[in-house]
């Protein structure tokens, strides 16, 4: 996946774009995938990741209901600087409440599909989710 974004050309940008994990903010609707960078970094901008596969997201992390957004959550991101304002995304993550962090892209490919065995789902949501099988 390709980021394209525009960040002020300064020390500091491109001190963090060189860090692992930056915390950002994801929002998925329909054909846009927007990321933003916000405070408390000082780095505010918003880009936009082109040509994504949404089935791939939702393997990997399930959609909301009721919103404007898909997926509209905290994430981490780490990128690889391809020209003026291209970024390869090497690392991205999705924070889930009940889940914590999780994989869509790691080390530049896909992550594994997202499986609930084994992981901690608490029997409110097990109930609610027996419905939708």
């Amino acid at each position: 996946m390709i980021l394209n974004i525009e960040f002020e050309k300064n020390f500091f940008t491109e001190s963090i774009i060189k860090n692992k994990f930056i915390p950002c903010v994801c929002r998925v609707k329909g054909l846009g995938f927007t990321v933003e960078f916000s405070r408390p970094l000082k780095m505010m901008a918003t880009g936009y990741i082109k040509n994504f596969n949404l089935q791939d997201i939702c393997d990997r992390y399930s959609a909301a209901a009721g919103g404007e957004y898909t997926h509209y959550c905290f994430g981490e991101i780490s990128l690889n600087y391809l020209s003026d304002s291209s970024f390869e995304v090497i690392d991205l993550k999705f924070f889930d409440e009940i889940y914590g962090w999780i994989n869509i892209i790691e080390n530049s490919v896909l992550a594994e599909k997202f499986k609930e065995e084994g992981r901690y789902y608490p029997d409110w949501a097990r109930e609610l989710d027996k419905d939708r099988k």
